[in-house]
């Protein structure tokens, strides 16, 4: 799975130009706020790619960690966030591991849908 995203990083954010990222995160924003969560709590994006979503929601307050499987993906998401600070982690979203606790955890668009492995 790798290799896919390597090959197609630096034009992914081409590929998805028409998803609704600004409507999924104020979505996002109005879910967490419902529950209670403040807008400057930990959010942790799996799965993140290019940044496109931490960004939004770092935007809106939220501290941001992201983490991919992808090396590319993550190096295009670093470039995206100059001179913010969002957090990202080079690691499988099967196991990955984290420095304490996050308030809450997105998961977009088909990231799900590379579980293959129904008890990961």
């Amino acid at each position: 799975m790798e290799q896919k995203y390597m090959d197609f990083a630096y034009i992914y954010d081409k590929l998805t130009f028409d998803v609704e990222y600004r409507k999924m995160a104020d979505f996002i924003d109005k879910v967490i706020k419902k529950y209670g969560i403040k807008n400057t709590s930990l959010v942790l994006d799996l799965a993140c790619g290019t940044g496109t979503m931490c960004n939004l929601l770092s935007d809106k307050g939220y501290d941001l960690t992201g983490i991919d499987f992808s090396e590319n993906m993550l190096g295009v998401a670093t470039e995206k966030s100059v001179g913010k600070n969002i957090l990202y982690l080079n690691q499988d979203i099967c196991q990955f591991e984290l420095y304490g606790t996050m308030d809450a955890i997105c998961c977009l668009l088909d990231s799900i849908n590379h579980i293959t492995d129904i008890k990961k």
